[in-house]
């Protein structure tokens, strides 16, 4: 008994106190408890119903009943925690991420890594309550007929992973610092954007019992979609959960480095898992989409580093190795632009050139130049990307935006991408094609950031070449000065 009573002791001290506040809370405040009530009773009409249709059409065939029935329910679970537990975890954090909060996370002794995941650990608590409590209903159309336990248990596993990921999702964006009208609008984008992900969700259902898919349970196939499916969710949460976290960490620490390990390894592991898969199926599509999606991306972090600071301070200083080889290995991996963009470049281009060596070594027989282009494409489109991360810092830099701080050069290189892509488009229609130019708009959009496939790739690379060459050689200093100050703080006298 005191072995067991120790365990329990064990399990309490592990539990995060922010796990504890979260379940407090909720419990005590009306709203769960008045969602939970709410639940029960749809849930019973919904099932009361069914039982009374199935008993007044008992001479018809009812075989599909039980099926029928489950999605009614399995709908009403899905809609009520995909919209619901996300938006209440969102708001909650939200407001304790306000301005007038905000230093709140910053100076309490709980890291910050316990709270993002005390968030998400109370969230999923919450959401397997609501389960457990709809598990009868959903068990119970088993014996109406048309539905097999297995694929009970299967969809509503795939569907507390989908919760998991709009949580995540959730947990990400009310850690933006953002002001409230602000934050106001990305809970309703999130609120209506996450509703189309329900009938994909339950169309996915139908098709999985239309096709008897618990009868495939036993199979390899099965397992190996379904590992491949939990690899990708889990890199997916863990990129946005590392995310949270850097936002709740203090600005004087090294917040872009568990952002970089993440995406790292969500890069390590999700390549493996679309090997695999271009192994098993002997298409070289799923690869081909693993780099756009990695390139898209990686654009993210490139623009998102021009908005971090040029100079790091002296705590993260102390961090930094001595050795001049471990300077050179950990600088892409510390917070500051010039990191940010180093590693950013080098993701893209490892992005980029695997593609490639993967297919040779798994697929030497391929015919297909399919990938060739993509590669094509993607170089066209990294060179122009970098062309105006560049510039935007170097229009910044040299004064002519002043209103524009520090840490809104995403800003500029958003607005520059958006005039390139758009401007000359609205100047060829303006003067209906009769330009020095002539009526070929190739000239014209040689400035746009997405690559045209109607335009010959080699001007592209031409231009884009030569307009990254310049930046570079105007940014060279201030790349060199950006290493030759990543070095450890030296000791106070």
């Amino acid at each position: 008994m005191s072995g067991f009573v120790s365990i329990l002791d064990s399990l309490d001290d592990a539990m995060s106190p922010v796990v504890v506040k979260e379940l407090r809370q909720a419990v005590r405040g009306r709203f769960i408890v008045m969602l939970l009530m709410a639940f029960l009773a749809t849930q019973l009409v919904t099932m009361g119903i069914a039982l009374l249709v199935g008993a007044e059409n008992a001479a018809a065939d009812t075989t599909a009943m039980g099926r029928t029935t489950f999605l009614w329910l399995f709908g009403i679970l899905l809609g009520t925690c995909l919209l619901c537990i996300p938006l209440y975890t969102g708001i909650r954090l939200g407001v304790e991420r306000s301005d007038s909060d905000v230093d709140l996370l910053f100076i309490t002794t709980i890291r910050p890594r316990s709270i993002i995941l005390g968030k998400l650990t109370s969230s999923m608590l919450l959401t397997l309550l609501i389960f457990a409590s709809s598990l009868p209903f959903m068990v119970f159309t088993y014996f109406l007929r048309g539905i097999d336990m297995p694929s009970i248990f299967v969809l509503l596993a795939a569907g507390l992973l989908a919760i998991a990921v709009m949580v995540c999702l959730a947990i990400m964006l009310a850690t933006l610092p953002v002001s409230k009208p602000f934050k106001v609008i990305i809970g309703l984008n999130f609120a209506f954007g996450g509703l189309p992900a329900l009938p994909v969700i339950m169309a996915f259902a139908f098709s999985f019992l239309q096709g008897g898919g618990g009868s495939r349970i036993t199979t390899g196939t099965f397992w190996v979609g379904a590992a491949i499916t939990l690899v990708f969710t889990t890199a997916a949460c863990v990129v946005m959960l590392a995310i949270s976290v850097a936002q709740v960490t203090p600005p004087a620490a090294n917040r872009a480095r568990p952002v970089r390990l993440a995406l790292f390894l969500q890069w390590c592991v999700t390549l493996a898992g679309t090997t695999f898969l271009v192994v098993k199926s002997s298409d070289q599509r799923p690869l081909i989409a693993w780099m756009i999606a990695q390139v898209a991306l990686l654009t993210i972090t490139a623009i998102a580093a021009t908005s971090e600071r040029h100079q790091i301070g002296a705590r993260v200083a102390n961090e930094i190795p001595v050795n001049p080889l471990g300077r050179v290995a950990v600088f892409p991996f510390f917070s500051g632009s010039a990191s940010g963009l180093v590693w950013s470049a080098l993701m893209i281009l490892g992005s980029i050139a695997v593609l490639p060596l993967i297919i040779k070594l798994v697929m030497p027989l391929t015919p297909s130049n399919d990938y060739r282009e993509a590669i094509l494409w993607a170089g066209d489109y990294a060179i122009y990307l970098f062309g105006f991360v560049l510039t935007a810092m170097a229009i910044r830099d040299a004064g002519a935006f002043t209103r524009i701080p520090q840490s809104r050069t995403w800003i500029l290189v958003v607005l520059l991408m958006l005039a390139s892509a758009f401007i000359p488009v609205a100047g060829w229609i303006l003067f209906g094609g009769k330009t020095p130019f002539g009526k070929d708009m190739t000239i014209w959009m040689l400035a746009s950031p997405i690559p045209n496939p109607e335009e010959p790739q080699m001007a592209r690379y031409i231009f884009g070449g030569i307009w990254l060459a310049i930046v570079l050689l105007v940014r060279r200093n201030w790349f060199a000065e950006r290493f030759a100050s990543f070095r450890r703080a030296a000791p106070a006298a």
